[in-house]
């Protein structure tokens, strides 16, 4: 029996609802406040742990949702621009929202960046490019290295 017929039906279709995972995706979303709340104020010692939990349990949603859907290339293709039309836009947003701190920090030499780090930051983020900086992959949005797995 393929996926498709164990599913009772093509994902989308009103069958698929059927196969939801309620407590799976409640355990993601308190997962993912976890975590925007350790970016926030560090209130969760062990919010690492909140990080691989939310990954393993999208993993394994996302996997089982797209499971008939990415069978050729072109699928593959049109779900990851999909992807990037989803979250590009808010990524462009956040980087560009760090930019003035960025400038800050160049300016008054605080941490390690310099103008040429900001450069290239401003140059390699947009892109999604991770880059062996001082300390962080992604200087002008660092929990956006999440994004690139």
């Amino acid at each position: 029996m393929n996926v498709i017929a164990a599913r009772g039906g093509w994902a989308g279709t009103t069958t698929d609802t059927q196969h939801r995972f309620p407590v799976l995706d409640g355990m993601r979303g308190v997962a993912a406040l976890i975590v925007m709340a350790m970016h926030a104020a560090f209130l969760f010692p062990l919010a690492a742990v909140a990080v691989d939990l939310f990954f393993g349990l999208s993993g394994f949603v996302l996997a089982y949702s797209y499971a008939d859907r990415l069978g050729s290339w072109t699928q593959r293709k049109q779900f990851m621009i999909a992807r990037l039309i989803r979250f590009e836009p808010l990524w462009l947003v956040g980087c560009a929202m760090t930019i003035p701190a960025g400038i800050g920090m160049a300016w008054f030499g605080w941490s390690d960046w310099g103008w040429t780090m900001l450069a290239i930051s401003i140059v390699t983020a947009p892109l999604f490019l991770i880059l062996p900086y001082f300390g962080t992959s992604i200087p002008l949005n660092p929990p956006g290295w999440s994004l690139t797995f």
